[in-house]
């Protein structure tokens, strides 16, 4: 089978982001999370360009095994 005969590929995530506050003075942290609602598998993030870069190298991968990496 071709590769234009495939139907395209589709990924739905649940992003979960929360302000981790510092102690002292120091400054708040954004977290990020996203959960495969299907498997309930999660990656977790401990900012935005870790979060944008997992899904930049995901989109450039195809195949099913493609959004499977990440970081726990």
């Amino acid at each position: 089978m071709s590769a234009s005969a495939l139907p395209p590929e589709y990924h739905a995530y649940l992003l979960r982001f929360w302000e981790e506050r510092g102690e002292g003075g120091t400054p708040a942290a954004w977290r990020f999370s996203l959960e495969d609602p299907q498997s309930g598998q999660r990656h977790g993030f401990a900012d935005l360009p870790t979060l944008t870069a997992w899904l930049e190298a995901a989109t450039e991968r195809t195949g099913a095994a493609a959004i499977g990496g990440g970081q726990a």
